[in-house]
């Protein structure tokens, strides 16, 4: 049976530098509103955006907190290279900010922009236009607080399932057989897999199990306040998630606090201001594999290692390294990521319909800072083997086999970026009966530059010092140094037509001079 569904065409949705009804479009455009992104129980945006806009594909095959490997693109790829679409916040395009992080409470809409209705944007926006749009406030609202606090218990979906022993080594029998070559194991030692009379000797470890969490908490706490009067509306929210990740060590986190405030100003008849802030502090703490599917992980695993002996020590590792250390924090290797963001945006909109109506002058300047301090510590770790004969357990220093760093080891860096945009735009937007006209002229000018310095240095005393003075200067150390500058000149301008709301004209043209093209 069919059941009818309204689709309501004065609906306003955000396009390029500016807003129209769906029953006004010409291009191909998909939003979500803020509400229905709180619905998906993720702190992820991109992730909450999944199977809610038509043609935008969201992929996510990482998990690690803070940090997720989520691939977004509109309609499929489009290119072997780079396919990611332009992210445009609150009118600015690349923004350097992670809008991954951005918490969904401060978002009041999302859009997507497909095909030509992402031409305004340039060649930047060949593989669609991501446009997102942050809560405000409201004209005659009194102050609503609203208090938002979560929390959740992450479990694995599809843990994989592993061969047993005795399955994997008949596997490994069965190929050496086709390759002509003899059994690695007798059928004396495939008995002891399968019945596990000797589990010692003859272990059969479901690395899935060992590696990963039953569960993991999360934790989210968001307190915002919005309103206004007839000349200040204002938004400020403060938020704070934490997150642990699905590892059996516990050391896999991501903390992030952000405040968000957005306040408006009608200063004169014809004058308003704005003044956009946002701030915020990510901190993610990481063993020396975030992702145990990654390299020689749990994939590659034999189920005849011991993880761990009956006494607590350490197992053997498996070709290279210790499964277990490599998820641990514990006296083997760290990593931690700190980052800040700044984002100042001043606004202007100045109404000219004393010189003729419809006419209005407005325009940004627009300020990001980011700052990031990272640490990669490795050290060595202890491992035992056990003698069957006498009982003995044996000890062995282990660390990662790696062409580029030795155990002892610290290497940071230090990284800051700064993005200035500014925008001046002359629109003019007045109809006649039914005739509408909208159109526009507008410049920007941007300027990027970021630096970045790291450092190393090998036999330190340990993990309690895991700083670079500690390590010794005769030994194997390394700085380096970039600096990256460039920028972009951007001249653009859009004409809409509308008749009755049946006959719709929609004209861009733009002409982009960029910083890597003398």
């Amino acid at each position: 049976a069919l059941a009818e569904s309204s689709f309501n065409m004065d609906e306003v949705v955000v396009i390029g530098y500016g807003k129209r009804t769906k029953g006004a479009l010409t291009g191909a455009v998909g939003s979500v509103d803020g509400d229905e992104l709180l619905q998906s129980g993720t702190s992820n945006v991109v992730e909450s955006m999944q199977g809610r806009v038509p043609g935008l594909i969201v992929s996510d095959r990482g998990g690690v907190p803070g940090n997720p490997d989520v691939t977004f693109n509109i309609r499929g790829q489009s290119t072997f290279g780079d396919n990611t679409p332009l992210v445009v916040i609150d009118g600015v395009p690349g923004m350097n900010i992670d809008w991954r992080n951005i918490p969904a409470n401060n978002i009041e809409k999302i859009s997507v922009l497909k095909d030509a209705a992402a031409a305004i944007y340039g060649s930047r926006a060949a593989n669609g236009v991501i446009l997102i749009e942050t809560k405000k406030g409201t004209k005659g609202q009194k102050a609503k607080f609203s208090l938002v606090t979560e929390y959740a218990e992450q479990v694995t979906t599809n843990k994989p399932k592993m061969m047993n022993s005795y399955q994997r080594a008949n596997f490994v029998n069965e190929g050496n057989l086709y390759a002509g070559l003899d059994p690695v194991f007798t059928n004396e030692e495939l008995e002891h897999f399968r019945t596990q009379d000797m589990p010692l000797r003859y272990p059969d470890t479901n690395w899935a199990d060992v590696i990963f969490a039953k569960s993991a908490p999360q934790s989210h706490v968001n307190l915002s306040v919005q309103g206004g009067t007839e000349k200040v509306q204002y938004f400020v929210s403060g938020d704070h998630i934490y997150q642990k990740g699905l590892l059996s060590s516990g050391d896999l986190s991501f903390s992030q606090s952000t405040l968000k405030s957005n306040v408006n100003v009608q200063a004169t008849k014809n004058l308003k201001l704005g003044v956009d802030i946002y701030y915020a502090k990510g901190i993610r703490k990481e063993p020396g594999n975030a992702n145990p599917n990654d390299q020689f992980g749990l994939l590659w695993n034999f189920p005849w290692v011991v993880p761990e002996w009956p006494n607590g020590l350490l197992g053997p590792p498996i070709e290279r390294e210790s499964p277990l250390a490599l998820i641990s924090r514990d006296g083997f290797r760290f990593q931690d990521f700190n980052d800040d963001t700044f984002n100042a945006k001043l606004n202007f909109s100045y109404d000219m319909s004393f010189l003729t109506k419809g006419l209005n002058f407005s325009g940004y300047a627009n300020f990001t800072r980011t700052w990031g301090n990272t640490r990669d510590f490795i050290g060595t770790y202890t491992y035992y083997t056990l003698d069957f004969d006498t009982g003995e357990y044996i000890s062995h220093l282990g660390f990662p086999e790696d062409d580029e760093i030795g155990p002892n080891s610290s290497q940071v860096s230090m990284s800051q970026t700064q993005t200035d945009f500014y925008h001046a735009r002359l629109s003019y937007d007045r109809s006649f009966g039914d005739h509408s006209i909208s159109a526009f002229a507008a410049f920007e000018t941007n300027e990027y530059k970021s630096t970045y310095l790291f450092g190393y240095k090998q036999d330190l005393p340990g993990i309690d010092t895991p700083y670079i003075w500690a390590g010794a200067t005769d030994g194997s150390q390394d700085t380096n140094e970039a600096i990256i500058e460039k920028g972009r000149v951007n001249y653009f301008g859009a004409i809409s037509y509308n008749y009755a709301n049946k006959y719709l004209v929609d004209f861009s043209i733009r002409h982009d001079g960029s910083f890597n093209f003398p």
